[in-house]
């Protein structure tokens, strides 16, 4: 089985979003996640899905069409995919502050950096990345490298 983000426009009407599912499960599309951002040209479904392996971006972009999908976007995805990244970030947020002195600790669980280290010196006036590395100034003096 493949990941695969999905995002495509569907008129927002009663069934139409169950249409669209249909058509995916007819190629054994399993959905994992969705959201639904309503705009005034329909709302936007953005789905997590599980596929299988003989199934690819063109397959998906027709199954979304014929389940009445338009302005369809496909991309592979990986299992990070599954978490939801506003709620992981709040409570990140929350942890900090409760602990203000984990803020390295913070730093990297958002990044996925291997290691933060902070040191005295103040950064460049805004941080800076490098290939390898970012620099991000402490508010209250020094630097997370």
């Amino acid at each position: 089985m493949v990941l695969w983000r999905i995002r495509a426009t569907v008129d927002d009407r009663p069934g139409y979003l169950s249409v669209l599912t249909a058509s995916l499960a007819l190629r054994g599309v399993n959905i994992l996640t969705v959201q639904v951002h309503t705009t005034e040209a329909g709302a936007v479904d953005d789905f997590l899905v599980d596929a299988p392996d003989v199934v690819g971006e063109a397959e998906l972009v027709a199954a979304v069409e014929r389940g009445r999908g338009r302005d369809c976007w496909v991309a592979r995805s990986e299992a990070r995919g599954l978490v939801d990244q506003p709620t992981r970030v709040l409570g990140l947020a929350t942890r900090l502050v409760r602990d203000p002195d984990a803020t390295g600790e913070m730093l990297r669980a958002l990044l996925g950096a291997d290691e933060v280290t902070w040191r005295p010196a103040p950064a460049v006036p805004h941080g800076g990345v490098g290939a390898a590395s970012m620099l991000v100034a402490d508010p209250c003096g020094g630097a997370y490298e």
